[in-house]
């Protein structure tokens, strides 16, 4: 017997001997805990990747160099994570969307239904015309800060007063380059309380114009060429609290949108329920 066969003969043996430990019941549950917040964290990551983009598709792809300095992205055999998109809309199926977080942990979700298969995105949907030239749209998300300045991507100012609705209507009642249409009013919407106002932006900017920063992030409002007089957008917000969390619910479109896109808009976006898992 060689020396190699006689040492694996040797090991056989030795697994013989032995038994199994007993599982750890204990660190299973504990670790099924564990598990169970990742996923919450990952839900609201995944969204945020799926809609980070949410504006730029008007103006071309943004595109990483994964050679420049400070991309690395190790060797080779290193696998890179796998993040699950949320799915698409479907006609008639509601949709679950992840829209922010208590401040206690919990998320807050909500659930829309639209009615063809025509909607592009998901957390931040959308509807174009039958050429693609003029866009209408909706989005239920908590505010992080809202936009200062030029209003446009590259301007980064970006500011927040008080978190209640009251103080985030008034903020977006004075919105960049915008016109207050309907003034700050208090309304029951989405089996809640709210205030709603409905403005005009001017939405051209050399890259897209951002009405907030979410916890998904980016909330954007061009989809149009530059030059286009439909780049002035009407949008309506309303604005609840949600066990203290400020929360938005709007639904814009391209000032020459047609009304048949327009009144599908508004039937997802009436569809809204909000509810904290």
């Amino acid at each position: 017997m060689s020396l190699d066969e006689d040492l694996r003969a040797t090991f056989m043996r030795e697994a013989e001997r032995r038994t199994a430990p007993p599982p750890d019941v204990a660190g299973m549950i504990s670790g099924g805990r564990v598990r169970r917040r990742r996923r919450n964290v990952v839900r609201l990551g995944a969204v945020a990747a799926a809609t980070v983009l949410v504006g730029s598709t008007a103006y071309g792809v943004l595109q990483v160099d994964l050679t420049a300095p400070g991309t690395d992205q190790g060797p080779a055999s290193t696998p890179s994570p796998v993040v699950e998109e949320p799915p698409g809309l479907e006609p008639g199926r509601p949709y679950r969307m992840v829209v922010g977080s208590l401040r206690s942990g919990p998320l807050i979700e909500a659930e829309v239904t639209v009615d063809s298969d025509r909607w592009v995105d998901g957390d931040f949907a959308r509807l174009g015309n039958s050429t693609g030239t003029t866009w209408v749209g909706f989005g239920v998300y908590e505010p992080v800060r809202l936009a200062a300045g030029t209003g446009c991507v590259d301007d980064r100012r970006m500011v927040m007063s008080e978190d209640t609705p009251d103080a985030v209507a008034r903020q977006l009642a004075g919105l960049p380059r915008s016109e207050v249409l309907q003034a700050p009013a208090r309304t029951e919407a989405f089996g809640r309380s709210a205030v709603h106002l409905r403005m005009r932006i001017d939405a051209e900017c050399l890259n897209w114009y951002r009405v907030a920063e979410t916890e998904r992030g980016a909330r954007g409002i061009t989809y149009t060429a530059p030059g286009v007089a439909a780049l002035n957008v009407i949008i309506d917000f309303w604005v609840m609290g949600v066990d203290g969390t400020p929360v938005i619910v709007d639904q814009w479109r391209n000032a020459d949108a047609p009304a048949e896109i327009v009144y599908e808009a508004t039937r997802a976006r009436e569809s809204v329920t909000i509810f904290v898992d």
